[in-house]
């Protein structure tokens, strides 16, 4: 009767250290994992979501989150996805990291590209490689405005 009563215990002990390790580390360090669905699991993708009506002017939240905090190499690929029946554009602000500028932009134009323009229920992801912090807007609702904060893994 000890003995299965320890093992519940260590199980149990388990189990805490499992949801401290998922859960309240990262919202403590300010880290954005993205998880989909009813999944509690940590995912390698932050994502940025638009909610139906993100493209009304005084829509309080459009970018949700408006600010992204990634890790490399833990959760610097981001995913944008449009929940809203508008199509909106995901386009980076200036060529600080050129990979996302080129992946945003079509050319050297301030269109964006076909893949980062999306329609309802579209996503488009980018994964950062470099450290710094990364705003980007759209082009069709100039008001709507995020940035992704990239941050180095500690070791």
């Amino acid at each position: 009767m000890v003995y299965k009563g320890f093992i519940i215990f260590i199980i149990l002990g388990v189990i805490a250290v499992i949801g401290l390790v998922t859960f309240v580390f990262p919202m403590l360090l300010g880290l954005s994992i993205g998880t989909k669905g009813n999944s509690h699991a940590p995912s390698s993708i932050s994502e940025v979501s638009l909610p139906q009506n993100a493209t009304l002017p005084d829509f309080p939240k459009n970018f949700e989150p408006s600010t992204a905090k990634v890790v490399i190499g833990f959760n610097n690929k981001v995913r944008w996805t449009n929940y809203d029946i508008v199509k909106i554009s995901v386009l980076a602000d200036d060529k600080s990291d050129p990979g996302f500028f080129n992946a945003t932009h079509s050319g050297a134009s301030n269109e964006p590209a076909y893949e980062s323009l999306l329609n309802s229920y579209e996503s488009f992801e980018y994964t950062f490689t470099k450290t710094g912090e990364y705003g980007y807007h759209c082009s069709i609702h100039p008001w709507m405005q995020g940035s992704v904060i990239v941050l180095q893994q500690v070791e």
